[in-house]
């Protein structure tokens, strides 16, 4: 999917989505840098309930969201304005692929 995948990015965030086969997906990835794990769980709780108020039903894409340093300081009102902004920055790219395979030599 990320090999295919359109992208937007904010400095606290990225996300690749691709458009989805059936209903849409979510995933979400969170390293260690983002804080320890009741912070990084805190931040992909938030994620979550962005994704179920604002995409669940309305966008058929699926969507992987890989949260940075600092995502796990941000408020429920902030983290929507992050996404939104990432998101539609992924959405607007039009057919921009993601990650290009190296050619074989």
């Amino acid at each position: 999917m990320l090999r295919t995948g359109r992208r937007g990015a904010t400095p606290l965030v990225s996300v690749a989505i691709v458009p989805a086969q059936g209903p849409g997906r979510i995933g979400i990835s969170a390293s260690v840098k983002v804080g320890g794990s009741v912070k990084r769980n805190r931040a992909r709780r938030l994620v979550r309930e962005y994704y179920r108020k604002a995409y669940r039903n309305a966008a058929p894409y699926d969507i992987v969201v890989n949260l940075k340093p600092g995502f796990a300081e941000l408020s429920a009102d902030e983290v929507r304005k992050a996404l939104d902004e990432a998101l539609s920055k992924a959405i607007a790219t039009g057919k921009h692929p993601g990650r290009c395979p190296h050619p074989v030599r």
